[in-house]
């Protein structure tokens, strides 16, 4: 229980600041990327509303997959938060990684409906993740460096990727905050092993 408490407890900072740069890039990306291709002809409805009923259905959409996630993810058990905060980041990956290649309008919304609402799922794993696998003691300085990283991503991560943007296309800028996500697996995944070998050896 310790070595996973510290594994994660370590790794936490880094993937607050990660997940900082991917969210932020993806929110000042997402909008110019959608511009970019044709709307359909749906009873001439403007730009500004065809955003609106973009928002709206992220949020319901968004609402559902929470729902799902609180369903059938166990928060009582620490294996069941790290795998459940494990598959999210995984299908995210995937996700904004088929948004970045979209081909059409329908394909983009379609894979940013998705992203959204993953994203948005992610949030109380990590959270739970946080508050099991640190020590009473320090949690509140654990969820502080967490935050703080977090922030420090957004600030210097996101106009990273803003850059690649701007320089290359957006749809590296978007696919390069899907390798920040790839990152964060790969330390949950390194937690999982350490931890896994760390319990043979005691056996």
């Amino acid at each position: 229980m310790a070595a996973m408490r510290e594994h994660y407890t370590d790794r936490a900072p880094a993937a607050g600041g990660l997940f900082g740069m991917f969210s932020e890039g993806f929110d000042r990306l997402w909008t110019p990327y959608i511009l970019q291709f044709t709307f359909p002809s749906i009873g001439n409805l403007p730009i500004i509303t065809w955003f609106g009923v973009i928002s709206i259905v992220a949020m319901l959409l968004t609402t559902l997959v929470v729902e799902f996630t609180n369903r059938k993810v166990d928060t009582s058990k620490q294996h069941s938060v790290v795998r459940g905060y494990m598959t999210l980041i995984a299908l995210l990956i995937v996700v904004v990684m088929g948004f970045s290649l979209a081909s059409g309008f329908i394909m983009a919304i379609s894979f940013y409906w998705i992203a959204s609402a993953l994203r948005e799922s992610i949030g109380p794993l990590y959270t739970t993740s946080i508050n099991q696998n640190s020590k009473p003691e320090v949690r509140a300085t654990v969820f502080s460096i967490a935050s703080q990283a977090n922030s420090v991503g957004q600030i210097f991560g996101g106009p990273i990727l803003g850059f690649i943007a701007t320089i290359i296309s957006i749809r590296y800028g978007l696919f390069f905050g899907a390798i920040s996500l790839i990152i964060i697996l790969i330390l949950l995944l390194k937690s999982q092993l350490q931890l896994r070998g760390q319990s043979q050896a005691l056996q």
